[in-house]
């Protein structure tokens, strides 16, 4: 475990049962007089953020990523992250794994929602949970995989809701690296969104980018004459939807690249067109990530 903070105050991972025990090594020049420990928060969770084997699958109108074979690729490079506020609360969004331009290396860069991961804190306080999808379409899913160890917040942007991470502990065997594109996205073009809802397993939703928006809130987005000021991409979906918990998940067109993350938006089961809106990654992208993640891939 890594401090979260300069007053040093970190999170456990997430614990399942009632005893934690803490094990403390300090330096041998150390007075362990000297060390002052204290527990001011404490995040209790009434529910796991992943289902357990056997866990109704939702009837509802979410789509099973499982039976649509050709995502498989962006799949495997979204998982769910459980992060705890300052406060002790504790919540979930997803993100995606995404390689950067170097193909002799494997640092787990992570791409996520501004709105979930804000500052290093949260960051610090990140787990993350792969692979937690069903073992065949519409079948009862495989328990997640779960990476411990927090993260360092690299890069966070209001403007397309955007933070970029560099996981601790490199993922799981079975993940994957998801390509991207630094070219805006035309609109009318087939895209789909790969998400945990509420830490469900995953869920697919395709459909068709419609328009390019400036928000200043999620109820409150709108063109802009200035196309520089438009850092959203709208998605109006033909089979399934996103909700609560898929925030900071990707967009991705159909050759696999990631062109976006979700900032929110307004799909549900009695609403299933309703238009989700996505941060634009080119635009993040030019605005800092290129630092880590280098040259445009070919």
């Amino acid at each position: 475990m890594r401090a979260g903070g300069s007053d040093g105050r970190f999170w456990s991972p997430l614990i399942e049962g009632d005893a934690l025990i803490l094990a403390i090594e300090i330096p041998p020049t150390v007075d362990p007089a000297s060390i002052h420990l204290s527990l001011p928060r404490l995040s209790h969770l009434d529910e796991l953020p992943y289902s357990l084997p056997g866990h109704p699958l939702p009837s509802d109108c979410h789509e099973d990523v499982m039976c649509h074979p050709a995502w498989n690729q962006p799949s495997r490079a979204t998982a769910i992250l459980l992060y705890t506020r300052p406060d002790g609360g504790s919540a979930v969004c997803s993100g995606t794994l995404l390689r950067d331009a170097d193909p002799a290396t494997d640092i787990p860069y992570f791409l996520t929602a501004h709105h979930c991961v804000p500052d290093r804190a949260r960051a610090a306080s990140l787990e993350t949970y792969w692979l937690h999808r069903s073992h065949a379409c519409n079948r009862a899913p495989a328990r997640a995989q779960t990476v411990t160890g927090g993260a360092d917040l690299l890069y966070t942007d209001r403007a397309t809701d955007t933070s970029f991470l560099r996981l601790h502990r490199s993922p799981p065997p079975g993940a994957v690296y998801a390509a991207w594109s630094t070219n805006p996205p035309a609109l009318g073009q087939p895209v789909a969104g790969i998400h945990h809802p509420q830490g469900q397993p995953q869920r697919i939703a395709l459909g068709t980018l419609t328009e390019r928006l400036h928000c200043i809130a999620i109820e409150d987005c709108g063109a802009d004459p200035e196309s520089g000021e438009e850092h959203y991409l709208r998605v109006t979906w033909t089979t399934g939807i996103t909700s609560g918990g898929g925030s900071g998940s990707g967009l991705f067109l159909p050759t696999g690249e990631l062109v976006g993350n979700l900032y929110g938006g307004f799909s549900r089961c009695d609403n299933p067109q309703g238009p989700d809106d996505y941060g634009r990654f080119d635009l993040a992208y030019r605005a800092g990530l290129h630092r880590w993640l280098g040259s445009p891939q070919e």
